[in-house]
Formats: C-alpha cells, structure tokens, sequence
C-alpha cells in the first residue's frame, strides 16, 4: 500500500495541470475539509507546513466556518468549508433543502448552503482579494 503524500507534497501536487481525476489532489482536498474542522492552531501549522503563508479562518458566522489559505507565491488558493456539526444552526441549514436560484450561478443550489455562503461570501471576496493582490 502506497504511503500518503508528506506535507511538503501539498502545493507542488495542487499546482498540478491535468485534467481529470487526481488522486492526489483529492487527498489534498480530503485533508483541507478535515482541516476545516480543527482550532486555528492547528489550521495555520498545518498550513504553513503545506507551504501556504497566508491563511484565514472564518468562524464568526454560525452555520459558515472554514479557513482559506494562499501560496506563498499567490498561484494556489485552497478554500474549505465545515459541513454539518452537531450544531442546531447547521441542522437547521440542512433541513433548507430546496433548490433556489442565485444571482450570477447558472442554475439552482442547495437553499441552506446557499443562504450560509452568502453571509461570508462578501468576507470571502475581500480576503481573496487582499490575499491575492500582487
């Protein structure tokens, strides 16, 4: 069986160009929506050994928790999202499930998830943007 990939990995696998499914990107993926769950601590160590320099974690709105991180270089951003906790807000989040349509998505979403996002989304725009500006 095949060893997981060692933090230092991380960046170099995510800057990756291929199309298609990558195993290994999904692990990274994998182990960022685990990361989602963690302290703050433990997200910008965990970070930093991923060499990711700027890191955000957003946990001020109830049912939208996640963190963002940005390469030191600025060419890979990963964004990841708690899902449901033993929480009655995100219960409640869940339980919103019809599809409703949103400004600027071609299509329908999850109501739930929809409204939760958009009570970080414009935070989001905004650290993105500082995080990203050359």
């Amino acid at each position: 069986m095949p060893k997981p990939p060692v933090p230092l990995d991380c960046l170099l696998d995510l800057k990756t160009i291929q199309s298609g499914f990558n195993a290994r990107k999904a692990y990274w993926c994998a182990e960022a929506a685990n990361l989602a769950y963690a302290s703050r601590e433990t997200t910008r160590a965990s970070v930093e050994a991923w060499q990711f320099n700027e890191h955000w974690v957003f946990d001020e709105v109830e049912d939208a928790q996640g963190f963002l991180a940005v390469a030191k270089d600025k060419k890979v951003a990963v964004l990841a999202f708690r899902g449901t906790e033993k929480k009655l807000e995100d219960w409640k989040a869940d339980a919103k499930f019809k599809l409703m349509r949103s400004e600027g998505v071609e299509g329908s979403t999850h109501e739930g998830i929809t409204l939760a996002l958009q009570k970080v989304y414009d935070g989001l725009v905004k650290e993105l943007g500082d995080r990203l500006a050359p």
